[in-house]
């Protein structure tokens, strides 16, 4: 290896490890991004308009919150954090030399923003049995009276679920495999539905996707391989140990089961309602069902009102239009895939839960990947009409 490609190297797992490994400290690596972010446009003087966009839906969001939750002061960090983090993803981008190494550095970066949970996951089933004390988990170096939530923890595994889509196509198999185990594991231990929804449909997807570049042979061989693990884990796995414990309690309760999404359903339809009796947001007092609306953009309404809720959407857009654009300029089928999962996969997380109200680092993950594969492919777009 050379040693400029050896320093790359250092440099991109630094940076993985500095801002998406263990949570705390938020606060002053939002700073320190955003001053990044200032000095940076104070030199090249210009920023991209995506940063523009949640600035100012930042300001107003925050702006309601504090009215309707005044107690909510320190958000503020955390809000900014995830525009921060895409920055950051837009530099990195521009020191990725291929889209084989493009898919390495986000690999890096989605298993650094897991690991912290996953040690934390393994020390807890060591320390106190496969079942615990509870789906909750106390996370390492964090107060032993505080259990982190099962479903805030999961979300931190939705951007390493993304790759096992390539299971099929990849020369990594070996890699993916043993990462979709792992995340299968620990979320029955959590009994996560939606991250074991997640891996199956994102195998199943990446099948779908691989099988227009993939042999008969090889269809047939991973179609019945695929066929026999899905049959071991339900008839064994789920039926004869107690991995399943607490997946099985919550698929079979009457108010929180998968009929109902876990009961999102009623509160859906309830923060629907309130969309049209409380234009400038609502706090969680205000609703019978749950604290939250469990879905980002309702969850933006209620807490910025309908001027926030705009501005997201239009945030929205435009990273849709990004990802569009990157998906578009590659022709490497693994990046195709992975961009198809990876954005499938935050979707329906997205769709779930409440993003901005616990799950900051799985959309921070999310705006940096997008960061990065843009940036790549414009950096790279624009070489290419140079020469």
């Amino acid at each position: 290896m050379r040693v400029s490609s050896f320093i790359r190297w250092v440099f991109f797992i630094l940076v993985a490890l500095t801002f998406f490994f263990f949570e705390a400290a938020l606060v002053y690596r939002s700073i320190f991004l955003g001053c990044l972010l200032l000095l940076y446009v104070s030199i090249v003087g210009k920023v991209d308009m995506l940063i523009i966009i949640y600035i100012i839906f930042a300001i107003f969001y925050m702006f309601f919150l504090l009215i309707n939750q005044p107690d909510e002061t320190l958000r503020i960090f955390s809000i900014f954090y995830p525009i921060f983090c895409y920055f950051l993803g837009s530099q990195v981008g521009k020191n990725v030399v291929d889209s084989k190494q493009l898919l390495s550095v986000v690999y890096i970066f989605s298993f650094a923003s897991a690991f912290y949970y996953i040690i934390s996951i393994g020390v807890d089933i060591y320390t106190n049995g496969f079942l615990g004390n509870g789906r909750s988990i106390n996370l390492l170096l964090s107060d032993d009276n505080y259990a982190k939530s099962a479903t805030v923890i999961g979300g931190n595994f939705t951007a390493l679920i993304a790759f096992l889509a390539l299971i099929f196509i990849s020369k990594n198999k070996i890699k993916y495999i043993l990462t979709g185990l792992m995340i299968g594991y620990f979320s029955l231990r959590l009994g996560s539905r939606t991250q074991l929804l997640l891996l199956f449909l994102t195998i199943i997807v990446g099948y779908i996707l691989s099988s227009k570049i993939l042999s008969v042979t090889k269809k047939a061989v991973y179609l019945v391989s695929s066929s026999l693990a899905m049959i071991y884990l339900v008839y064994y796995v789920l039926e004869k140990t107690e991995y399943a414990f607490f997946f099985e309690d919550r698929m079979d309760s009457n108010t929180h089961g998968v009929g109902s999404f876990g009961g999102r359903t009623d509160i859906w339809s309830e923060a629907i309602s309130l969309l049209w009796k409380k234009p400038f947001g609502w706090t969680p007092q205000d609703m019978t069902t749950a604290q939250f609306a469990h879905n980002l953009w309702l969850d933006v309404y209620k807490n910025g009102g309908i001027i926030s809720f705009i501005m997201f959407l239009v945030f929205t857009i435009l990273v849709v239009k990004k990802i569009i654009i990157s998906y578009q300029f590659f022709n490497n089928i693994e990046m195709k895939i992975f961009i198809v999962s990876f954005c499938l996969v935050n979707l329906i997380l997205f769709n779930m839960e409440p993003i901005l109200d616990g799950f900051i680092f799985p959309f921070s993950i999310f705006l940096f990947t997008v960061g990065i594969i843009y940036s790549f492919s414009n950096s790279v777009g624009v070489s290419r009409k140079c020469t």
